[in-house]
């Protein structure tokens, strides 16, 4: 492999390494710096890629080292923006069961350079979100069906998608519950004109989260369970709506970062309601 980088703290056994990673990075579409020496960073990192509002500070060893990941974790934490934290090993270094799982807790992601390319073995999460979910194990076993792909996107780190996806779940599952409402005569929706209306299968399953969010607040005569649903759809919208319609502006995404745990547990005591 011809080198094109010039590494000053990488291992002459590590160079091909390095480079074979800064070249994966760039091919994803990563603005690659070298070993840069930024005032705040707690040590000098092998590479430091940049994609849109994401940075990946990677870190080339010839074996999982716990202590210096953990520092660079800390510091992730310690950021406002989307920052992960890799770390890159040769395909024959020697590392244990405990050394992935250390890596994971930590949030960090694990590179393996081999022969045919670098491979990812374990996906950096953004260390600046610190959100934690309910544990899945205690959720009623419908929600457990119907979330377990959401906290499967949340335990890789894909924070955004894993909201996205809620999000759709809790309009999916709203929709029947105001189908099933309708059906059974339960539930009348009253409209602008203060008129109570009986709403179409049709309708409903054409209602955005936000039309669904009125629809429930304008339930005739509703009981704590649609109350709690009308709030939380209300709640979520917004967020929903940036995401959707406005996903690349950076206020979209600094409200996001901020709301994103807390609504998480919003959608989740819906789903509760929703799947009883």
């Amino acid at each position: 492999m011809t080198r094109k980088r010039q590494f000053l703290t990488v291992p002459d056994e590590l160079l091909e390494h390095a480079e074979a990673l800064a070249q994966y990075f760039n091919a994803h579409g990563y603005r690659i710096r070298i070993e840069p020496n930024e005032l705040e960073f707690p040590s000098t990192p092998t590479l430091l890629s940049r994609r849109a509002g994401t940075t990946v500070i990677l870190e080339v060893h010839t074996r999982p080292d716990a202590d210096r990941v953990a520092e660079w974790a800390k510091y992730g934490a310690s950021c406002s923006s989307d920052t992960r934290v890799a770390l890159c090993i040769p395909h024959d270094a020697r590392y244990s069961s405990a050394d992935f799982a250390g890596l994971k807790d930590l949030g960090a992601g694990l590179y393996i350079a081999a022969p045919a390319g670098v491979i990812e073995h374990l996906a950096p999460r953004d260390l600046s979100v610190a959100v934690k979910l309910p544990d899945i194990r205690t959720l009623p076993r419908k929600v457990q069906k119907a979330m377990g792909s959401t906290y499967e996107q949340f335990e890789r780190g894909q924070w955004r998608e894993a909201f996205e996806e809620a999000c759709q779940t809790l309009e999916r599952e709203a929709r029947r519950y105001l189908n099933e409402g309708t059906r059974t005569g339960r539930i009348l929706v009253v409209d602008a004109k203060g008129k109570a209306r009986t709403l179409t299968a049709g309708q409903i399953d054409k209602l955005t989260l936000g039309q669904l969010a009125l629809k429930f607040s304008g339930i005739q005569k509703a009981n704590a369970d649609d109350v709690v649903v009308a709030q939380a759809l209300k709640r979520v919208n917004p967020d929903r709506v940036g995401v959707a319609h406005h996903k690349v502006k950076r206020s979209t995404e600094r409200r996001l970062r901020s709301n994103v745990g807390v609504l998480f547990y919003v959608m989740i005591k819906a789903l509760r309601v929703l799947m009883r």
